[in-house]
């Protein structure tokens, strides 16, 4: 039997009340499952099922939530320019929120990879620049991955050694 999106906003939205890690999983795969089905872009209804996640605090801060940032990682070339504008803004304005070690690990792996360096680190001086714990964390842990991704010279790693010792300046 195929879950349907209302099935699935159902299930995302009865996350609010309570959940269990298996509940979590079982809603991740199924909306990833569900956008497999489909051809490029993610229709609205999908992609408006992962916002909802990664911009609700009483969603986002449920044990094993990174199971939504691996499905939409793995379909990130179904999403349109706008789609990922939209995401990565409600990433970088919620992550102060996100709690779950995993999460935090988890947006900025796929920042750091599936945007240009460019939008990546403009996103992560926004997430540093907010001062707040997580959305450091995240910025942090993103410039770690683009430092062992990008070659050792080229403009691409001269700008993350500048947003690195941005950084450090700020720290002290």
């Amino acid at each position: 039997m195929t879950t349907t999106i209302d099935e699935l906003r159902f299930r995302i939205n009865a996350l609010r009340a309570k959940s269990r890690r298996k509940e979590v999983a079982e809603i991740a795969f199924a909306l990833e499952y569900l956008s497999l089905t489909v051809s490029p872009p993610l229709p609205g209804d999908i992609f408006s099922l992962y916002l909802e996640v990664f911009s609700d605090p009483l969603i986002f801060s449920r044990k094993d939530i990174e199971g939504f940032i691996s499905g939409i990682y793995n379909d990130f070339e179904k999403l349109s320019i706008d789609q990922k504008g939209i995401l990565l803004e409600a990433l970088v304005n919620n992550s102060k929120g996100y709690d779950g070690e995993k999460l935090r690990f988890s947006v900025g792996d796929m920042i750091a990879r599936k945007y240009s360096v460019q939008v990546a680190l403009d996103a992560f001086r926004r997430m540093w620049a907010s001062g707040e714990k997580n959305s450091r964390f995240i910025a942090q842990f993103g410039a770690d991955v683009l430092s062992l991704s990008l070659p050792k010279d080229g403009e691409d790693r001269n700008e993350l050694r500048k947003f690195e010792r941005e950084i450090d300046l700020k720290e002290k």
